[in-house]
């Protein structure tokens, strides 16, 4: 009987076990390596690997078959090949975290801007209100759909209404 593998993860600290025993069954977990995902707008660290619920029997296979790779060239093969694996890896980690600071730059930059533009924002309504210069059209509006109040407001509107906006900047990278 063939060997199903299948890919399995876990956010645990701790990195999993490459086997567990139970009675009668052993799950044997390979290729285990530390991967980082955004998870509801936070970065997480998950392990991430393929992994085997086997028999005790297939278990006896498996371990002879690894025995098989113990040989020097198998050996050496696989050393290289770790050793370029995690080369790679440190420095993908490495251009993560270069990201992470970047977009943390530009989030802060934002945040600059979305203030000052808050700010001129404000300014421009005060000097609208102070000049009876009705830039957003609401003695229009009021004039047009609720005529019966146009009399009551239409010398003061601007100095009774309150503006709300809200400003976001966002960086596309």
């Amino acid at each position: 009987m063939e060997i199903k593998w299948q890919i399995g993860e876990t956010y645990e600290t701790d990195r999993p076990a490459d086997v567990e025993k139970g009675a009668d069954r052993v799950k044997v977990r390979r290729n285990i390596k530390r991967e980082t995902r955004t998870v509801d707008s936070t970065r997480r660290k998950v392990w991430v690997y393929e992994y085997a619920n086997m028999t005790l029997a297939q278990f006896d296979t498996y371990k002879a078959q690894l025995a098989e790779l113990e040989s020097p060239l198998a050996k050496l093969i696989t050393e290289n090949n770790t050793q370029q694996l995690e080369g790679t890896a440190a420095l993908y980690e490495e251009l993560l975290e270069v990201k992470d600071s970047q977009q943390a730059i530009m989030e802060g930059i934002a945040a600059v801007y979305e203030k000052a533009v808050e700010e001129r924002f404000g300014s421009l309504i005060k000097m609208c209100v102070e000049k009876d210069c009705d830039i957003l059209g609401a003695k229009e509006l009021l004039h047009k759909y609720n005529h019966k109040y146009w009399n009551t407001f239409r010398g003061d509107l601007l100095t009774r209404m309150k503006v709300n906006y809200d400003v976001e900047i966002i960086s596309h990278n």
